[in-house]
């Protein structure tokens, strides 16, 4: 009995991995040293949020029971504890909001762009988008087209044809970009890029910068600077979806974009145009 009971028994100790020669922990409801430390640097991470406001309330108390006893430094003291009593509340404030990672938010939207263009390639759809106006929930819409050698045999999508319509990425991002815009959404490419670079940069925090490169009659070419959503050739990336839909809005007309690697590491250049250089 003993020994059917060794054979059959489920080990949950450290293995070898025979390929690659290291100790990994076994699958079985135990973390791996990746989780591991990540639960460790979230939990460090709250300890410290917990020290610091502690740390300042005791400070006010302190401060406050001194005032009461040394009268003569009562002013000082009794400023001292509202700093410190203000100070923890704050840290304890700031403490309860939830920031999600760019890496998270980055294999989220990669994930998402890959199976969009799965579903293209099984319909033989070409893979470069057009930002499209819309009047519903979104301002504009991603569409993609029929490559030249497209199978006419295969499916179709419903109520398109051969196109099919996608929620832009960016497509909910811009709609409330509209409504914390200060002045309305221009309608000439110098300043509407101006506005879509500012959204980006100083709103949304998506990228350190976006300096226009050339602006013209049927185009806009721009240089986006440390991407914290990776790489900007991905399809719909978060990034250049904003700046195609939002030129699709504010021109009123279909858009199409290019996307290049710049001149500097971790640059990128984006063109969107529009007009008869989509002909």
């Amino acid at each position: 009995m003993s020994g059917k009971n060794s054979n059959n028994a489920v080990s949950t100790e450290a293995t070898t991995d025979p390929q690659e020669g290291e100790v990994r922990d076994d699958q079985f409801g135990v973390p791996s040293r990746d989780e591991r430390d990540w639960i460790e640097y979230e939990s460090s991470s709250w300890s410290r949020y917990q020290r610091t406001t502690l740390g300042l309330a005791v400070v006010g108390f302190i401060a406050a029971g001194a005032g009461v006893v040394f009268p003569d430094a009562r002013r000082v003291l009794f400023a001292l504890a509202g700093t410190g009593l203000f100070g923890g509340l704050l840290a304890y404030t700031l403490s309860l909001d939830r920031v999600v990672d760019a890496t998270v938010a980055d294999h989220i939207s990669a994930a998402a762009a890959a199976n969009q263009v799965t579903i293209a390639d099984e319909l033989g759809l070409r893979t470069e988008p057009t930002y499209v106006p819309s009047d519903g929930a979104v301002s504009a819409r991603l569409q993609l087209s029929r490559s030249t050698n497209l199978n006419l045999d295969g499916p179709t999508t419903s109520g398109h044809g051969r196109e099919l319509t996608f929620e832009p990425t960016a497509g909910r991002l811009f709609r409330y970009f509209e409504r914390v815009l200060e002045d309305e959404l221009a309608t000439d490419p110098q300043p509407l890029t101006a506005q879509l670079a500012g959204g980006l940069v100083e709103v949304f925090e998506l990228a350190d910068a976006i300096e226009p490169y050339h602006i013209g009659e049927e185009s806009v070419t721009v240089t986006v600077s440390g991407s914290v959503l990776g790489d900007l050739d991905r399809f719909d990336h978060p990034i250049a979806s904003f700046l195609a839909v939002g030129f699709a809005v504010g021109l009123d007309q279909p858009v199409n974009l290019e996307v290049a690697p710049g001149a500097d590491e971790g640059d990128w250049q984006l063109i969107c145009y529009w007009g008869s250089r989509r002909e």
